[in-house]
């Protein structure tokens, strides 16, 4: 599972998208860190 796909920016695959960006330039905010576990959720069951 690739979850850079979820946390890229528009452009820029290997960047953080700002939209995500918790402040501190390599850490997603909480919304985006929800979205990776939701992606992740699947798998494990």
């Amino acid at each position: 599972m690739d979850l850079d796909r979820i946390r890229a920016g528009p452009g820029d695959p290997d960047g953080l998208n700002p939209a995500c960006d918790s402040g501190d330039k390599p850490h997603p905010n909480d919304a985006r860190y929800r979205a990776m576990a939701l992606a992740v959720l699947p798998v494990l069951r």
